[in-house]
């Protein structure tokens, strides 16, 4: 199983073709992932762990364990873990290219930035 490290936690890919990539991602506690958006792929994120402060295109909402959302291909994204346990994340990827190479981030937003 691949696993990588981030400064925000790690992930690890549980299956990967041409097509799909399933991933966990584990977030540390008052950690986020960069704000980002992907040109060639599309997400499905299910919260299996935790809580956290999602934000889509500007918009903020919490995400706890259950909660599914679906990410289009070049929606801004971000989720902070919010939290005191690590926030693990279920994320399907589909698309043409489903590599970390896609991946544009705004290094300068702050997860303040978002709109509540």
């Amino acid at each position: 199983m691949e696993r990588e490290e981030r400064q925000w936690g790690y992930f690890t890919v549980l299956y990967s073709d041409a097509c799909c990539k399933i991933k966990h991602l584990y977030i540390v506690p008052g950690r986020n992932i960069s704000y980002q958006y992907h040109r060639h792929r599309a997400e499905h994120w299910t919260i299996v762990q935790g809580s956290g402060k999602f934000i889509l295109d500007g918009g903020i909402r919490q995400l706890q364990a259950g909660d599914s959302i679906e990410i289009a291909a070049r929606q801004w994204h971000t989720i902070q873990n919010i939290g005191k346990e690590t926030l693990v994340i279920h994320e399907i990827q589909t698309g043409e290219i489903l590599e970390e190479s896609d991946i544009v981030r705004q290094e300068a937003f702050s997860i303040s930035d978002g709109k509540e």
